[in-house]
């Protein structure tokens, strides 16, 4: 009786143990997780410099054809435009560019051109201004970037959850390291009503007087609805949403 009782409970065990998996198996498959992901956007930003209207507008458009994406800027104004472009894929949840433009002209004129081999594991391109004109090469050996894609790796990041944020990054003819920290939540007035934002700050050395704030909107995907940046001659740029679309949809706040 006593072997008969103990075979019935390890029977039973087992018959639990079976359900338990059962039914943890039924609810991810009922109730799946879905990841955060970059959407489209287009959007457009008017500009304040030391507190003075600045005479231009600034748009940024995300765009998907298969599995590659295209983020292009366009900054235009009466002394000079310039023009930015990044292609991209997410591979392995990271963002990996392809290619990568830069065409400044007007009073101060630049051109950056940039692609990326990641089967051989390098990048080489054209750096060319008023004092280089140069080819280049770089070593892939980290997961780099180019400048404009970092704003969205930053926001991919932001919107996972991170705190603290570094890059490695490929401006003009150097390597660069991009630090970013998390400051916390804010609700801030836009021209398309009151939005709630998560402001990052980039890092920078213990002893520089140039500060740089970005604030991405929560409930439009994490999008970026202002920007501010303090120069060490005490210049002041803010750069704020005057329009946009997420998916498709238009960027609206509490009014």
């Amino acid at each position: 009786m006593g072997k008969f009782c103990q075979r019935l409970g390890i029977v039973m065990n087992q018959m639990i143990k079976k359900t338990i998996t059962s039914i943890v198996i039924l609810l991810c498959c009922s109730f799946p997780v879905y990841a955060w992901q970059l959407k489209p956007f287009e959007t457009t930003y008017t500009a304040v410099i030391s507190n003075v209207p600045f005479d231009g507008q600034a748009t940024y458009s995300l765009t998907k054809k298969g599995d590659e994406w295209a983020f292009k800027t366009l900054a235009a104004m009466a002394i000079a435009q310039r023009e930015e472009n990044s292609v991209f894929v997410i591979k392995d949840g990271h963002l990996q560019p392809s290619f990568y433009e830069f065409n400044q002209s007007g009073l101060k004129t630049k051109q950056v051109i940039l692609i990326f081999d990641w089967k051989k594991m390098f990048a080489k391109g054209h750096f060319k201004d008023k004092k280089h004109d140069d080819d280049m090469f770089f070593d892939l050996k980290y997961k780099m970037l180019d400048p404009l894609s970092t704003q969205l790796a930053l926001q991919m990041d932001v919107a996972a959850g991170k705190k603290q944020m570094s890059y490695k990054v490929i401006e003009d003819d150097e390597i660069d390291t991009y630090q970013f920290k998390v400051i916390g939540s804010e609700v801030i007035d836009t021209p398309v009503g009151k939005l709630a934002t998560i402001k990052v700050q980039r890092v920078r050395g213990a002893n520089s007087k140039r500060q740089s704030y970005i604030w991405f909107a929560k409930d439009w995907n994490y999008t970026v609805v202002k920007l501010y940046h303090l120069e060490k001659n005490g210049q002041e740029y803010v750069i704020s949403l005057s329009q946009g679309t997420v998916d498709h949809k238009e960027i609206t706040g509490k009014k």
